[in-house]
């Protein structure tokens, strides 16, 4: 629960978060207003005073596409997503400049990772904290698309009052008819109970898959299943 807590102060606090207003001036970047050789807008790094965590998706730069939302796509580039400001960081051509997107403008992006083949696919969503009554857009990584859709949140956060960062991830549920559940615990019974209308069938089946719903890959597995049902 005190991540949950934590998250929301730090997001209040944290303006870089709503990077459509041109007058913050935060201590992670030193901004100015830019727009790369494609149209992409957004504020410009001059450079980056935390160190991010290594291994992660949010410190490694690849190649990826742009979905705007005036149905352009923007391919092939240089981006990275910075998982403590919740931001698409693109690079120019030249590699000279770096742009903090615009949120209000795409759509979503995918990113190739590097030296693998596997595309990660991000949707901007509009999302509450659990704790929260305010909506607002996040970027969430997709892992099941369907009628009922599975999303990641991947973000990094201090820890305590330090400067050393580390990795949190939630998970949210959209149903087909647009309600929203942030999954809270890893259990059977839990998953089971975001379904009532289906639970005397997809509980059971869990049940003979063996799937606990301890983690992730068990998650996606509950959602890709009751899907089928």
């Amino acid at each position: 629960m005190k991540h949950f807590i934590f998250i929301i102060i730090f997001n209040l606090g944290f303006c870089i978060a709503h990077s459509q207003d041109k007058s913050c001036r935060c201590n992670y970047y030193n901004v100015s207003e830019a727009t790369l050789e494609d149209k992409l807008t957004g504020i410009t790094i001059a450079h980056e005073n935390l160190k991010l965590p290594q291994g992660e998706i949010y410190s490694l730069w690849s190649h990826g596409d742009i979905f705007l939302n005036n149905g352009e796509i923007i391919t092939n580039r240089l981006m990275r997503y910075d998982g403590l400001s919740d931001q698409l960081v693109v690079s120019s051509v030249n590699e000279n400049v770096q742009l903090v997107i615009e949120k209000n403008t795409i759509k979503g992006f995918d990113i190739n990772l590097l030296n693998s083949d596997m595309i990660l696919h991000y949707k901007k969503i509009k999302i509450r904290d659990i704790y929260s009554t305010e909506y607002h857009d996040a970027y969430l990584h997709v892992l099941v698309s369907g009628k009922t859709s599975l999303y990641a949140y991947r973000r990094i956060q201090h820890v305590g009052s330090t400067f050393d960062l580390e990795t949190y991830y939630s998970y949210v549920i959209i149903k087909d008819d647009g309600s929203i559940y942030h999954f809270a615990n890893f259990s059977r019974r839990y998953i089971a109970g975001l379904f009532p209308e289906k639970k005397e069938i997809f509980k059971p089946q869990l049940r003979k898959q063996r799937n606990r719903v301890r983690d992730e890959e068990h998650l996606i597995k509950a959602i890709e299943l009751y899907n089928s049902l």
